[in-house]
């Protein structure tokens, strides 16, 4: 794993921390914007089950920004 923390953080433990803290920010942008994405498509053009598929497909997308978001503050 690159070692991208300060140098100040003198433990592992806390090296991991902010390294995750910023994987996390990261991720949480990307999700954001895959689910606008989504969000954005047309549906009158889908069929039945291409809905269900990108129902599924949001709701999956808004559960890991929700985990996301409770792990950052947490």
């Amino acid at each position: 794993m690159a070692d991208c923390a300060p140098l100040a953080l003198k433990t592992t433990q806390e090296r991991c921390a902010v390294v995750d803290k910023v994987e996390a920010t990261k991720n949480l942008k990307r999700y954001n914007a895959e689910l606008d994405k989504w969000l954005a498509l047309e549906r009158s053009l889908m069929t039945f089950d291409e809905m269900q598929t990108v129902d599924r497909k949001i709701e999956t997308l808004k559960a890991w920004i929700k985990n996301l978001k409770g792990a950052l503050q947490a």
